[in-house]
């Protein structure tokens, strides 16, 4: 159905009011769950976005290590406020993520920066542009696979045609 000017004048401003943090380091198997549960009480959230390791890395761990699951590097989180976004940030930043002994996360240190005048349509952008340009690479790589496999027949053709 079609919108209206006034649902997207209010999507527009509720847009306008969201505030986006980056997490550059999360510690190894932290999960975008226990994550979403660490920043639940500082503020209402919005969308969070964890990015896996590289597959490299985690052939390589699940090879030697033996451990299947999913580890992240890093994590954006949007809140529906901003200033409890900046609030956040600044109050976080180089804390213990524990808060008790027994806690798993206790020793490691939160990583956060907010990220004024940057929104989640920014953050999407992004990624599908670094997805196309990944794509459009393997693509060239093929082609250029494809021409000297051509190349390489046609020299064994003469070199059978010369004996």
């Amino acid at each position: 159905k079609p919108l209206s000017l006034e649902s997207l004048k209010n999507y527009s401003e509720t847009v306008n009011k969201t505030g986006l943090v980056y997490i550059s380091r999360l510690p190894p198997f932290m999960t975008p769950e226990k994550l979403r549960s660490l920043l639940a009480p500082h503020g209402k959230l919005g969308r969070l976005y964890a990015a896996p390791e590289d597959a490299k890395t985690a052939y390589r761990r699940k090879k030697y290590r033996g451990n299947k699951r999913v580890n992240y590097t890093e994590a954006w989180v949007e809140f529906e406020d901003k200033a409890v976004a900046r609030r956040t940030a600044e109050f976080l930043n180089l804390r213990p993520m524990g808060t008790r002994k027994r806690d798993r996360f206790y020793d490691d240190l939160w990583t956060i920066k907010y990220l004024p005048r940057f929104k989640w349509n920014h953050l999407t952008d992004q990624i599908s542009y670094e997805r196309a340009v990944r794509d459009q690479k393997l693509k060239a790589e093929m082609e250029q696979v494809k021409r000297e496999t051509k190349a390489y027949l046609q020299n064994v053709e003469r070199g059978k045609m010369i004996e």
